[in-house]
């Protein structure tokens, strides 16, 4: 039995290795009805224009996500939490990590693709200034889900700045 968890833990978040892909896709195959072959990881790990995170717990991966990066813009094309981290933090600390990534490298603007049923997941985005702008009927081959296109724009700009300093300091 796993012990008790704090309300929100204070989980690390470093950069991907070929040594978390085991772990990164046990995550993947708990959380999502299709998941990528870890040969695709690799591919993404070696490639300039991406950034793939990890999220630690007493040296444990429980969590990830990736983006790729094209100029000023960020695209997230994944991030899931092992199921009995979830609702700790964990994917909050991930997006931001993702996010601080995105300006370092020049970013203004992201965009990514949720699962319409995903509330949980929307609702993060949400509170990071995603709004929805376009939904792409039965997106997802797997389900048959539709899938809602979610933007962030002006990321560089010193009033989401001040606010993602915020959500740091409550992390």
């Amino acid at each position: 039995m796993m012990p008790e968890l704090p309300a929100k833990l204070n989980a690390a978040i470093e950069p991907m290795t070929l040594d978390d892909l085991d772990a990164v896709t046990t995550i993947e195959r708990a959380s999502f009805p299709t998941v990528w072959h870890p040969s695709a990881y690799l591919g993404e790990l070696q490639s300039g224009n991406t950034c793939y995170l990890v999220a630690r717990w007493e040296s444990e991966v429980i969590g990830f996500a990736g983006m790729w990066l094209l100029f000023e813009e960020g695209h997230i094309t994944t991030l899931a939490v092992k199921p009995e981290y979830r609702r700790h933090g964990v994917g909050k600390a991930l997006l931001i990590g993702l996010i601080r990534e995105a300006l370092r490298r020049g970013g203004s603007r992201l965009t990514l693709e949720v699962r319409e049923g995903n509330a949980v997941a929307r609702t993060l985005y949400e509170q990071f200034g995603f709004a929805a702008v376009a939904y792409l009927p039965r997106y997802y081959v797997d389900t048959g889900e539709d899938a809602v296109v979610m933007w962030v724009t002006g990321i560089d700009s010193p009033e989401y700045l001040s606010q993602l300093q915020e959500a740091e300091s409550k992390r």
